[in-house]
């Protein structure tokens, strides 16, 4: 019989570094090398449409794969609430 191999592991391995921790996304490197620029590095952005510049592929498979932005509450406890002697829910 023979073997074949797949692509499926392969592309798991792809997208690993050695240490087994997913490699960072596409905005994660964007940021760094805005702050590496806002420290003065003299690095420049690449144009787009240039040779090693990201292109609108790689922008669409990076959404895909995004996380969702973390939900949180705008209210005060009822304990922070008694502290100042006022409710926000009372008509003024």
């Amino acid at each position: 019989m023979t073997s074949t191999s797949t692509s499926a592991s392969s592309k798991s391995s792809s997208s690993r570094k050695s240490g087994g921790k997913p490699k960072k996304g596409l905005y994660a490197n964007i940021q760094a090398k805005r702050r590496r620029i806002a420290a003065g590095s003299g690095e420049t952005m690449r144009k787009p449409n240039s040779k090693g510049a990201p292109t609108d592929e790689s922008f669409r498979k990076s959404a895909k794969t995004a996380k969702k932005p973390k939900t949180t509450r705008h209210h005060r406890s009822r304990r922070a609430k008694a502290r100042t002697g006022r409710s926000r829910s009372r008509a003024r």
